[in-house]
């Protein structure tokens, strides 16, 4: 009802009629530009399920319990590391593990986090049903190009259908009869046998390993170039990238959110104690400009999309 009741007073900026709850809720069907003035062009519901970037909202706004579960598996695991003295290391091999292996053999996963003394039923589970099929040689999952998380099985559909930025990639792919026809750009996964693996839980998934795969790539990118050197969530992940060239130095934070204004809004609120450069996939470049007009100078972050940030650190050369 308050839903309702917002979408309604904006509506009403419009000339546009109030929604009442039913119509509301029937809305969610189609393009959300369609029924609320400046939304986007994409659905919360499809087929009766949240669509993943309904879900993606959901999780930004706090309101999600998942986001809880994943910060208690990475307090934790930086409050076992204690004062080792490799606990830097320890760490981000940790959570360099969790980027890299969405899912494991069992023996694999149960070792990475009994390294920072975590029970391996707090990081992951056996495959869920919803991702199962069965085969005569038993049951089966596909997992996704991209994040490697276990595709949701749909009738003959098969997707990466938590993530709108898996999607937007081409992981989704169609069943015909032992085959699995790519409908994206990527290429179709190979099968895998469920007995035996791993596969984590959907919150550390989702705060982690998604995140993780852009801060990586970006990574990757900048020790492509000559001379830089780049550390990974350096002081146990006070921040995502410290990158240096020569004199130079760049503290970086990537973030791959869907909501621009909301991630404007927690910058400004938390101002950073030195010069930060936050960083957008470049699928998410349209935000940069957001953020640019929404956070004020005095937070000390300053903004670029990733090949817009690459091509600056050439640049200093």
């Amino acid at each position: 009802m308050r839903a309702s009741a917002w979408a309604s007073r904006a509506r009403a900026h419009r000339g546009l009629r109030p929604l009442s709850v039913a119509d509301l809720v029937a809305a969610f069907e189609v393009p959300v530009a369609d029924w609320l003035p400046g939304g986007g062009g994409f659905a919360l519901m499809e087929d009766g399920l949240p669509t993943p970037i309904c879900i993606e909202l959901v999780d930004d706004a706090g309101t999600s319990a998942l986001a809880e579960v994943e910060q208690r598996v990475i307090l934790r695991a930086m409050d076992n590391l204690g004062t080792r003295t490799d606990a830097a290391e320890g760490y981000t091999t940790f959570r360099r593990f969790l980027v890299e292996h969405a899912t494991a053999p069992h023996g694999d996963a149960a070792r990475a986090v009994r390294a920072v003394g975590i029970d391996l039923s707090e990081v992951y589970e056996p495959v869920a049903a919803g991702a199962k099929l069965a085969t005569p040689s038993g049951d089966v999952f596909y997992p996704c190009p991209r994040c490697g998380w276990p595709l949701a099985v749909r009738g003959s559909s098969l997707s990466c259908a938590r993530s709108a930025t898996c999607l937007a990639e081409g992981s989704w792919f169609r069943l015909e009869k032992q085959s699995v026809i790519p409908l994206g750009k990527l290429d179709s996964p190979q099968p895998r046998p469920c007995t035996g693996v791993a596969v984590l839980r959907v919150g550390v998934w989702r705060y982690t390993t998604l995140p993780g795969l852009a801060e990586i790539e970006l990574a990757t990118r900048l020790e492509e170039i000559a001379g830089v050197q780049v550390e990974l969530w350096p002081f146990i992940d006070r921040y995502d990238l410290d990158v240096r060239l020569g004199e130079h130095q760049w503290r970086v934070d990537v973030k791959d959110q869907t909501s621009a204004m909301r991630l404007a809004r927690h910058l400004a609120e938390r101002p950073a104690r030195e010069a930060t450069w936050i960083v957008v996939p470049d699928a998410r470049r349209d935000q940069v400009p957001i953020l640019h007009r929404n956070v004020p100078p005095e937070a000390r972050y300053l903004f670029a999309y990733s090949s817009e940030f690459v091509r600056r650190v050439k640049g200093a050369l």
